[in-house]
């Protein structure tokens, strides 16, 4: 039978946090994430063979001694002309203007004056003729370049103002851009590149402007409607479902906010591309361009048209280039769609419901690998759906399933740990019990602050005690709970120690605080001593089979009363403290019971017997700290036990001189008479990925990035 509470705690989590997700959805909260997401989904796929572009690269732009045109704002337009006669030459479909042209030529060239000069037969009557027609109308350049213009040729016309999105279609407003004179004698189009709104990258191109109860298509459509269709270049229709007919049904292009997602075909420079230059001088082959769309625009970057696009995040593209991509985005019919976001939106929501389910009334490690399941499985999904055109969300969801997964795992601690809480907030005077007498012979403690002592530290935490709690009642677990607490407590405190806190199933302990202690470290290893005999007692009394892990660290810590006037507690904080607690859960890499620094070891080594584990930097640490496993008191091992201890040094010996093969031998032999060494095991497993290398000036010490 479903717990009622439960229920109702899944029904409030999904829709908090699916409405929420769904607030922010398309937000700058999420946007930014989305979009760099989003580009991993871009994939190369092959380029349409009837594209070409002649690209104004730094070739072209070199000087003329140097074999290029010079700057290209120098160039006279019977330049372009000529390019233009070539490329029609030599059998191109169309060809593209990426440049342009607002007014007519005011100067006239030396280039022009010899030329009126060579054709005037040095009759001065003519040439002063022929020059005053010239200065009072039209340049010859112009006009050239005028006549190798002709209906096979697209330029580029702007708006002169913002355009305003009505309904899905941008309005413009003052059309600017290419001089008149030429535009009469070439197909013009709308082309304006859309960044996101960071202006990190271009990801559509308007499919055109309404001007008034026209139309004017984008560069894109009506090129691609020109190479598909001919000479049928009749208007496309915009109909009500959010799609612009290109001619006739068999091209739907998916529009959103007046604009046409491009579906990148290829990294930058990545299109079949011929240098300006070459093609001017005529160094091409006869039939290059035969039967090709034919692009020319800057391709150097001291043109600066150059953008930065979702499927090449390192180098911009050529502005060129991107409208190469569109046009074999129309070509294609491989459009992008960002439509049936709310089908998608229900399916998240159902889907996070199930997923919670499973958060809450599964067991905690299955519910995670839930969790890791659907993380692998969801990119997947819409990765496969992009490939058919369709662009899901990736964000919203994730950071849903997420929250949920968190919002769960917290609901599920506090109503199934709230009695585990409420029995170790029992014991809170064990923390206090000396600081209480303190407080009442000295009122002027309660005073917030602190002061640096050298102290030892330790923390107990039990071994899967998690999975143990899941298993018992709340009778038998605080049952349970008061046995081992009350017990451990009481070894503590009977060695001097103060229980600070209850962190968890984990014990913080300290020593020679509150109540100063020139033995503290000693105290603390004969406190560890007689846990482990304990633990062993107790779990023949209650017939559970528990286990503790002690990390224990002495040194410097800043000690007094922490937190507010109205409410404070007892405490330590500083290195020696993590560094307990890092040691604590360092025992189970290496699969022993009490792990300690050396400064504690020191001050025990005339009264107890350790071995050294290992060398290593903690996480978050610059230096490296020496670490050691507390075995028993001095006495009380055989001569075989020290046979394996020295064995065992022996082959940290080896270890630390990267002598890996002699060092496998030795942490054999210890498993040999100790098969249950955790250390030796832990050490086999790391020296087989370190026996391939060889490491320069290594002195042995491991990066232990475990908190």
């Amino acid at each position: 039978m479903l717990d009622k509470k439960k229920l109702l705690a899944l029904i409030l989590i999904v829709f908090f946090v699916s409405f929420g997700a769904l607030f922010l959805r398309g937000t700058s909260v999420f946007d930014v994430f989305e979009k760099r997401l989003s580009h991993g989904l871009y994939d190369e796929r092959p380029l349409n063979e009837n594209i070409i572009i002649i690209g104004v690269d730094e070739r072209t732009l070199m000087a003329p001694s140097e074999g290029g045109l010079g700057p290209m704002g120098a160039w006279p337009r019977g330049h372009m002309a000529k390019v233009l006669e070539s490329i029609r030459a030599s059998g191109s479909h169309s060809i593209f203007l990426d440049f342009v042209f607002k007014g007519k030529t005011e100067t006239v060239s030396l280039f022009d004056i010899a030329t009126i000069f060579s054709e005037s037969e040095n009759n001065t009557d003519v040439i002063a003729e022929q020059l005053s027609e010239y200065l009072l109308e039209e340049n010859p350049q112009d006009v050239a370049f005028k006549s190798a213009l002709g209906e096979d040729v697209f330029m580029i016309k702007y708006s002169a103002t913002q355009p305003i999105l009505e309904g899905n279609l941008l309005h413009g407003g003052d059309e600017a851009g290419s001089y008149e004179f030429f535009t009469e004698a070439a197909q013009t189009a709308f082309s304006e590149a859309v960044t996101d709104d960071n202006e990190q990258a271009i990801y559509s191109l308007p499919i055109g402007y309404k001007q008034g109860d026209d139309f004017e298509e984008s560069l894109a459509l009506m090129m691609g409607r020109d190479f598909l269709y001919r000479d049928e270049l009749s208007a496309g229709t915009f109909i009500e479902n959010d799609k612009y007919y290109l001619f006739d049904e068999s091209r739907k292009i998916p529009v959103d906010n007046g604009q046409m997602l491009v579906n990148y075909a290829g990294d930058s420079y990545s299109f079949p591309s011929v240098s300006f230059v070459d093609v001017f001088k005529g160094n091409i082959e006869d039939d290059a361009f035969d039967g090709k769309i034919v692009l020319i625009g800057a391709t150097a970057p001291i043109l600066q048209d150059r953008h930065f696009t979702p499927i090449d995040q390192n180098v911009p593209m050529p502005g060129v280039e991107i409208q190469a991509n569109a046009i074999q985005t129309v070509l294609d019919g491989q459009f992008l769609s960002k439509q049936g976001q709310t089908g998608f939106s229900i399916f998240v929501v159902c889907f996070l419901l199930i997923s919670t389910f499973a958060f809450l009334y599964l067991p905690v490690l299955f519910g995670t690998g839930v969790l890791i399941l659907e993380l692998f499985i969801f990119p997947f999904y819409v990765d496969r759906l992009f490939s058919s055109g369709v662009i899901l969300d990736i964000i919203w969801p994730i950071a849903a399933l997420l929250s949920v997964y968190f919002l769960s795992m917290v609901y599920r601690n506090f109503t199934e740990f709230r009695e585990k809480r409420k029995i170790k907030s029992a014991f809170s005077h064990y923390v206090s019990a000396e600081l209480v007498q303190q407080i009442s012979e000295d009122p002027s403690s309660l005073v917030l602050g602190g002061e640096k002592r050298n102290i030892t530290v330790m923390f107990i935490d039990f071994e899967n005690f998690t999975n143990l709690t899941e298993k018992l009642v709340a009778a038998e677990l605080v049952q349970l709970v008061n046995t081992y607490f009350d017990a451990l407590a009481n070894v503590i405190m009977r060695h001097g120690g103060t229980v600070d806190k209850f962190e968890g199933d984990a014990i913080m302990a300290l020593f020679g605080a509150p109540i100063a202690s020139e033995t503290h470290a000693k105290d603390s290893c004969e406190t560890a001593l007689e846990i482990r005999s304990k633990m062993e007692e107790i779990n023949k009394t209650t017939g559970v089979d528990l286990k503790v892990r002690l990390g224990i660290a002495s040194g410097e810590a800043i000690v007094g009363n922490m937190g507010s006037a109205e409410r404070f507690d007892y405490t330590a904080m500083g290195d020696t403290v993590n560094i307990a607690a890092r040691l604590e859960s360092g025992n189970k890499f290496y699969g022993t019971r009490v792990l300690m620094n050396s400064e504690n070891m020191k001050a025990c080594e005339d009264t107890m017997n350790f071995r050294r584990i290992d060398r290593v930097r903690l996480k978050g640490k610059a230096e490296a700290i020496d670490i050691y496993q507390l075995l028993g008191r001095k006495g009380s091992e055989s001569d075989a036990g020290r046979a394996v201890i020295e064995e065992w040094h022996q082959a940290l010996e080896y270890y630390r001189n990267q002598d890996w093969a002699e060092a496998v031998q030795r942490m054999k032999k210890v498993l040999e008479k100790l098969p249950e060494d955790g250390p030796a095991s832990a050490y086999l497993k790391r020296i087989e990925e370190l026996k391939t290398q060889h490491i320069e000036g290594w002195d042995g010490t491991w990066n232990f990035d475990k908190k």
